[in-house]
């Protein structure tokens, strides 16, 4: 059955398209952030369409749709609810920098910065993200511990962001974290010339402890502390913590996994060992039936002891 007319003029178009597609190409790598409002791809459109020679019928919305069928770019769109994201991506970037550009003022963290520092081989379902809570809301000071307090705390499940969506088959999950002056966190390149805002393996490592929900279970963390030497400096580790300032005494958590990875000094041990050690702490939320650890005062699954 021969082609129809409009079958044709779709043929033509494709072609024109496919033909000037590196050029096309060329110009939105060039772009950064490599996620594009509709503004982005329709200020594209008006100053290439006639350097391009593209058809005189289209217009943005055909040339974006034209994109998308050639598999260059993808749409995203995130729901947390309370708030809504969408954009345009290059299709060889990777999810964590697409999500980390569409949230504004957002950074990499928990697991998934785990995994891009290569501390862990774990495949995770959830990309993680941080946006930071504004100074004012971070202001509660610091509480008053007492022991029961504590207990209280830990007995149950770790209370988790209800801001959660869904790109390319994984949660989104969006943290928002303490105000921390976004200590910690840096810039850093991807192969595709990409540049995106992470924890570096230090402030990684401490959001995970804080928040383990967000990361892997305690006998995973082990081994990742242990794969962590040759990427962190335990005295960057220790000033972190004193500067991020929190109530609970997490150095206990902190140096139980750095003795527990056997690859760690006395002396760097040590800068925690002689932090303040007065109260009974746990490892995890809701661990059932923990074994205790006299030297550190925490609690912590049976089979780290």
């Amino acid at each position: 059955m021969p082609p129809t007319l409009l079958g044709l003029i779709k043929m033509a178009n494709r072609s024109r398209i496919s033909i000037s597609l590196p050029y096309i190409t060329a110009k939105l790598i060039k772009h950064q952030p490599h996620v594009y409002a509709d503004e982005d791809l329709s200020q594209l459109f008006l100053k290439g369409k006639k350097k391009w020679s593209l058809p005189a019928a289209m217009n943005s919305r055909k040339f974006v749709e034209a994109l998308e069928y050639e598999g260059i770019i993808n749409s995203c769109h995130l729901d947390f609810g309370t708030e809504w994201h969408e954009a345009y991506y290059l299709t060889s970037c990777p999810d964590y920098y697409v999500v980390s550009q569409m949230i504004r003022n957002s950074y990499v963290s928990h697991a998934t910065a785990l995994a891009f520092w290569k501390m862990t081989d774990v495949v995770q379902d959830q990309i993680y993200v941080n946006r930071e809570q504004s100074q004012a809301l971070s202001k509660s000071g610091k509480g008053i511990l007492v022991q029961s307090g504590i207990d209280g705390a830990f007995k149950g499940a770790q209370r988790q962001t209800a801001s959660i969506s869904n790109f390319d088959g994984k949660q989104v999950v969006l943290v928002k974290g303490k105000s921390t002056n976004q200590l910690g966190v840096i810039e850093a390149d991807l192969k595709g010339k990409e540049q995106i805002r992470i924890t570096d393996p230090e402030r990684t490592l401490i959001d995970c402890v804080v928040r383990p929900a967000y990361a892997t279970g305690p006998e995973e963390m082990a081994a990742i502390f242990k794969k962590a030497k040759s990427l962190i400096s335990v005295a960057t580790l220790a000033d972190y913590l004193n500067e991020l300032d929190y109530t609970y005494p997490y150095h206990q958590s902190i140096g139980f996994y750095l003795e527990k990875a056997g690859n760690y000094s006395d002396s760097e041990i040590d800068l925690f060992r002689t932090m303040p050690i007065e109260f009974d702490f746990y490892l995890d939320y809701g661990m059932s039936s923990p074994a205790y650890s006299k030297k550190w005062k925490l609690y912590a699954p049976a089979p780290l002891q």
